[in-house]
């Protein structure tokens, strides 16, 4: 694929520097993630979505530009097959409405975008581009605790939007240098040791 550059983040190799910038935002806000825990048998064959959002339960799938046709079916496919929503990114973190959402109903209409919820602790949104209350979607992680709010789009989510915008993947190694967001959620982001996967 033409124009892709290999990252190492964290201690992975992420196929694209796309890729990493999505793992330096799920870090920042404290999403939970494994990059590629594992592959499915589609219809059209072997598929390795890009990340598992383990809070969330959501796949989460990364391509540079918009998506192809068959992109979209096989994210739509692996609905089916796993049970589970995926996320389908046309770019980096930005604070824009560039993500598809698919549920076992097919494709949601719209696009979406991340918030973290007005009350810190409570979790994460995502929100439609229309204004219409099903636009807006609480998708946790559940806190029995915490009551969730609303979506915000300032402080610590706007600064992990521009922290992985601008993040710059020196030498071989780049570790996680960032101090996770004061009103971020969670804990230590990326728990790739122990996956396990389920619908």
């Amino acid at each position: 694929m033409k124009g892709v550059l290999e990252t190492r983040y964290g201690g992975l190799r992420y196929r694209s520097r796309t890729e990493a910038r999505w793992a330096v935002f799920f870090d920042m806000v404290g999403i939970r993630h494994h990059y590629e825990p594992e592959g499915f048998e589609l219809r059209v064959g072997y598929y390795r979505p890009d990340f598992w959002l383990t809070d969330l339960r959501m796949f989460f799938e990364v391509k540079g530009t918009e998506p192809t046709r068959e992109e979209i079916a096989k994210c739509a496919d692996l609905t089916h097959v796993t049970e589970a929503d995926i996320l389908l990114s046309s770019g980096p973190p930005e604070e824009r409405f560039s993500l598809r959402w698919f549920d076992r109903g097919g494709q949601r209409e719209g696009l979406y975008v991340f918030a973290l919820d007005k009350n810190p602790g409570a979790g994460f949104w995502l929100v439609g581009d229309t204004d219409e209350d099903n636009g807006r979607m609480h998708v946790g992680p559940a806190n029995d605790n915490v009551a969730a709010r609303g979506p915000m789009f300032s402080g610590p989510i706007e600064a992990a939007y521009n922290e992985a915008r601008n993040c710059r993947f020196q030498g071989e190694e780049q570790r996680r240098p960032f101090q996770r967001l004061d009103g971020a959620f969670g804990s230590p982001a990326n728990d790739q040791v122990g996956f396990r996967w389920s619908a």
